[in-house]
């Protein structure tokens, strides 16, 4: 009796238990979990150029999921989801929702939509899937992308070890047998006019060192002469090329020549030296899918024609590569290392010992006009530019100097990407002009105080608008007053100004940036040093008045810094002729002022103009003046409006 009640003692200890855990079970099921999503508001999608929008989620659910719209790339990451909009290349709008559930809580519904494209948006660029691709180490099928876009052609750039046809829309993508025991990974670079690029990562996993490699590839200049080339017309050059088989193949081989961009940088990295890519929007393949038929060992010649007259993509005295390289569009060959390279230099070499600086007066001219000006060999005439020019006032009630710009300097920095940085591309530096403006703050007479206070708010602007420095003009500083801002004019206080100039672009800038003085009213006495240096250490450039033609040396600087000639284009003042033997002289600029080739402009004066830039391009290089054929206008010449048209004219 008592064995038998231990036993029943037990199993009803047994039930309960099960009772107990079945009650906490059931909890579990009934409880309704938290989620909250931030932000939550509807999400607006420009047409094309988005930056990603990252959603925080929070939740006490084990785990969270979501849904989106086929348009929308997703990315899960712990406690974000990160949505980004491909480019809408549709000819509407687009909607949908974004879903977020996690556990037994109410599900987040968020709404996102996409602008239709307007006509000045840019290029839309769209590739479907986008998702990494992993290759196994061999017998791979091809990976099919799909391409929309909006421009009038895509390319793409793929590592050598990838095969890539392209036919329509579609992208076929396979991968060569891995030979090696590592795994190897790269990216497919999808591009579209000015679309943003779309990247995707490929990896293939190891072989076992036991693949059999093709037949082994070659590819050969078969241009004459080196291959380094200096560039000094603006005609196109040609070079020619051709594949070769170390044995004769089996089946036929196609491969196709590809300009590789993206090699420079690894072969500046491996070689120390510093080549800038050639664009490969000036440089075409004739013939460059190859054919090798089974049997045969070598290719016809293969002709690259490289254009040399962009002014913007092909600068003077800059070093470019252009290496060619070969890509498999079938299995049956090898192609490894520099046998399958050709890597062409190229670079205009016009030694300018002598650079023309150009003054321009906003208020008449639009400084694109400086563009169109070159010389034989394809180098642009004008090294830089002055804006004339930006002032300097001075604000009584709080005692502040600061930097003021008048409407059409004005609209020249908000417009600085289309009127300002084609120079800077072509190689022109664009100098800000700094003048008095009939208030007692002129830029030779501020104090320590003052000096640094404007030096400041100017070189904030040079930053601001990637500008290449600054020119100073001692003039029409008028009337008095009390400040702490600025005394009486001194040399002292010029050579100041320019010191803080200097100091102060130099920290705000991460590019090179000048000070140029126009040796007029306190910048035509001999300036003392500053601080320990000399004038010639935060004075780049000098150039002098008109009447009295070569500029002179401040301390510290050589001729090298100095204007052998200022040339006053309006009123025609200043020696041309000064141009033969400034070089042997030792002077490093010539200086214009005044110059607008516009039929509307109010002091237009292209033909004397020209007259004597190809006069000074004789006497400076030796070389004759391409005679310009365009010109820009300002469009409301000697207005106090500020207003630029960024169309080119023909005359």
């Amino acid at each position: 009796m008592k064995k038998r009640s231990l036993w029943m003692l037990l199993l009803t200890v047994i039930g309960l238990t099960g009772i107990f855990t079945s009650c906490k079970s059931d909890e579990n099921v009934d409880k309704i979990n938290t989620l909250e999503v931030t932000p939550s508001s509807t999400i607006q999608f420009k047409a094309s150029g988005n930056s990603p929008v990252t959603l925080n989620v929070k939740t006490d659910a084990s785990s969270w999921s979501f849904t989106a719209p086929e348009w929308i790339d997703a990315k899960q990451e712990g406690a974000t989801l990160t949505l980004s909009a491909k480019d809408n290349t549709t000819d509407g709008s687009r909607s949908g929702r974004i879903e977020i559930t996690a556990g037994t809580a109410q599900a987040v519904t968020i709404s996102v939509t996409q602008d239709k494209r307007a006509p000045e948006d840019p290029d839309a660029l769209s590739v479907d899937p986008t998702d990494d691709i992993t290759f196994k180490a061999s017998g791979n099928e091809p990976v099919v992308l799909t391409v929309t876009t909006n421009a009038e052609s895509w390319a793409y750039e793929v590592p050598e070890w990838i095969l890539a046809t392209k036919e329509g829309d579609k992208l076929s993508l396979s991968a060569q047998a891995n030979p090696t025991t590592s795994t190897r990974s790269g990216r497919i670079e999808i591009t579209a006019g000015t679309a943003q690029a779309v990247y995707i990562n490929v990896l293939q996993q190891a072989g076992d060192g036991t693949v059999e490699e093709g037949v082994k590839g070659m590819l050969k200049n078969t241009s004459e002469g080196e291959l380094s080339t200096t560039i000094t017309t603006m005609d196109a050059l040609k070079k020619t090329l051709r594949f070769e088989l170390a044995e004769a193949a089996g089946k036929d081989v196609q491969v196709e020549i590809v300009a590789d961009e993206a090699y420079v940088a690894e072969y500046n990295f491996i070689h120390s030296t510093n080549y800038v890519a050639y664009p490969v929007s000036e440089v075409s393949v004739e013939g460059g899918s190859v054919t090798i038929q089974a049997g045969q060992t070598a290719s016809n010649d293969i002709t690259v024609t490289v254009k040399t007259d962009n002014r913007e993509a092909l600068r003077n005295n800059v070093e470019y590569m252009l290496p060619l390289t070969v890509r498999a569009k079938t299995d049956n060959v090898s192609l490894s290392g520099d046998d399958v390279r050709v890597n062409y230099l190229f670079s205009r070499q016009c030694k300018k010992e002598v650079k023309n600086i150009l003054f321009f007066e906003v208020n008449s001219t639009n400084p694109l006009n400086a563009l169109e000006y070159r010389l034989k060999d394809g180098s642009m005439f004008f090294d830089a530019v002055v804006l004339f020019s930006a002032n300097i006032r001075w604000n009584a009630m709080s005692d502040e100097v600061y930097l003021h710009n008048n409407p059409n300097v004005q609209a020249l920095l908000d417009g600085s990407e289309v009127y300002l940085q084609p120079l800077r591309k072509a190689g022109i530096k664009v100098l800000l002009g700094l003048l008095g403006d009939h208030t007692p703050a002129g830029v030779a007479n501020l104090t320590d105080y003052g000096a640094k206070m404007y030096a400041n708010d100017v070189a904030n602007a040079i930053k601001q608008y990637q500008l290449d420095g600054v020119a100073l003009d001692d003039e029409y500083t008028e009337g008095s007053g009390s400040s702490a801002c600025f005394a009486g004019n001194s040399s002292t206080a010029a050579s100041r100004l320019a010191y803080e100039l200097k100091k102060a672009m130099k920290e705000k800038c991460d590019w090179d940036t000048y000070v140029c003085a126009y040796q007029y009213g306190t910048f035509s006495q001999s300036l003392p040093a500053y601080q320990g240096q000399n004038p010639g250490s935060f004075i780049d450039i000098a150039v002098a008045d008109y009447p009295v033609g070569a500029a002179f040396t401040y301390y510290g600087m050589d001729k090298s810094g100095c204007a052998a000639q200022s040339i006053e284009l309006n009123l025609n003042r200043g020696n041309v002729s000064a141009a033969y033997g400034a070089k042997e002289k030792g002077y490093g600029w010539f200086m214009w002022f005044a110059f607008d080739p516009s039929p509307t402009s109010n002091i237009e004066n292209k033909e004397g103009s020209v007259s004597a830039f190809k006069e000074a391009a004789d006497g400076l290089y030796g070389m004759d003046l391409v005679e310009p054929t365009g010109y820009y206008k300002k469009v409301t010449p000697g207005g106090d409006v500020g207003g630029y048209d960024p169309t080119r004219y023909e005359f």
